[in-house]
């Protein structure tokens, strides 16, 4: 693989890293309100993201939410196959 390739590749990934943990950081402070408008129609909320301190991630150092993500997406894609969690 080329480094150019290599570094598209890291760059792609951590663009989709910052989107995971700016949606999971809107999930963890929506009102059960907000969360019933985003199951029913699929649209976030209209407000700011989140101030910086406001949810359990932000005490999670990269690491570990890095490797939350990843379990994320394997959990998604074994959903996504029809496969069990467990």
């Amino acid at each position: 693989m080329t480094t150019a390739k290599r570094r598209l590749d890291r760059i792609e990934d951590e663009i989709r890293f910052r989107s995971w943990l700016s949606a999971r950081r809107m999930l963890e402070t929506m009102t059960v309100e907000e969360l019933d408008i985003y199951v029913a129609t699929g649209q976030w909320p209209d407000r700011p993201d989140p101030v910086p301190g406001t949810t359990y991630l932000d005490a999670i150092d990269r690491g570990r939410l890095i490797k939350l993500w990843k379990e994320d997406l394997r959990q998604f894609a074994a959903v996504s196959a029809g496969l069990p969690l467990y």
